[in-house]
C-alpha cells in the first residue's frame, strides 16, 4: 500500500511532458501511461492515423485519450455496430433543413483526435466514407448545402481500435471483415495492444484487490 502511494505522488511531482516536432503546443499528462502510449504517440505523429488492436479492457480507448491530451486537442469517439450510418459520421439535417454536424465531422475540421471504438464491428461499407476522408483530405458532406465539402484539419488524428486485425474473429462474435482500401490507410500505423498491469492498478486505485483475484 505504501509503495503503491509513492507511486501516485512521483507521477504528480514529475509529470510527462509531450513535445510534439514542429508545434506549438505542449501536452502535460500526470498519473500511469498506458505502456504503448510512446510508440502510439509516435505514429500518430507520423501518420496522423493509427490502429490500436487488442483484447476487451486492454486500455484502448484509455490510451486514446491519453494520445488527444498528448498533442493538446479535443478527443472526440463513436461505438462502431453494423447500425451505424452515414450520419452518425458525416451528421444530420433536421426537418428545417438545419446541419447538425457530428463529432467527427467537428475533428476533422478543426483538429482533434477521434477514435472510431469497436471498428471490426462496423459495416464496412460505411466505413469507406471513413476511407474517403483519410485517403483524399477532405470530404463530401451533403446535408450541410452551404458549405458542402469539409478539409481535414492538419492537427486532425483519426484513431480506431478493435479486437480482431479485420479478418473476423472466432472469438469475438459480429465481428466483421473491413474492407482492404480501408485497412490499407494503416499498413504502416497499426500497434497490438495488451493489458497493462499498472495502468490497471492505477485506475483500480483501492479495489486493486479484484484485480489480484482476475490474475
Amino acid at each position: 500500500e505504501v509503495l503503491k502511494i509513492l507511486k501516485t505522488e512521483l507521477q504528480k511531482l514529475k509529470p510527462t511532458n509531450i513535445r510534439i516536432s514542429g508545434r506549438k503546443a505542449v501536452g502535460t499528462i500526470t498519473g500511469f501511461k498506458h505502456k504503448m502510449f510512446k510508440d502510439s504517440v509516435f505514429l500518430c505523429e507520423q501518420e496522423k492515423q493509427l490502429m490500436l488492436v487488442g483484447p476487451a479492457g486492454s486500455g484502448k480507448t484509455t490510451l486514446a485519450s491519453q494520445i488527444s491530451d498528448a498533442f493538446s486537442v479535443k478527443f472526440g469517439h463513436i461505438s462502431c455496430s453494423a447500425g451505424m450510418s452515414e450520419a452518425h459520421i458525416l451528421g444530420r439535417m433536421l426537418f428545417d433543413g438545419t446541419y447538425v454536424p457530428s463529432e467527427f465531422v467537428k475533428c476533422y475540421e478543426t483538429g482533434g483526435v477521434f477514435l472510431f471504438d469497436e471498428i471490426d464491428a462496423a459495416d464496412s461499407n460505411t466505413l469507406l466514407v471513413v476511407n474517403s476522408a483519410l485517403a483524399n483530405g477532405y470530404i463530401s458532406i451533403p446535408n450541410r448545402k452551404d458549405s458542402p465539402t469539409a478539409k481535414r484539419h492538419e492537427d486532425f488524428i483519426c484513431i480506431v481500435a478493435g479486437n480482431s486485425w479485420g479478418y473476423g474473429s472466432n472469438q469475438y462474435q459480429g465481428r466483421g471483415y473491413l474492407d482492404a482500401a480501408f485497412l490499407d490507410r494503416f499498413a504502416i500505423s497499426k500497434i497490438e495492444i495488451d493489458y497493462d498491469s499498472e495502468l490497471e492498478r492505477d485506475i483500480a486505485g483501492e479495489y486493486d484487490v479484484v484485480l489480484e483475484r482476475m490474475w
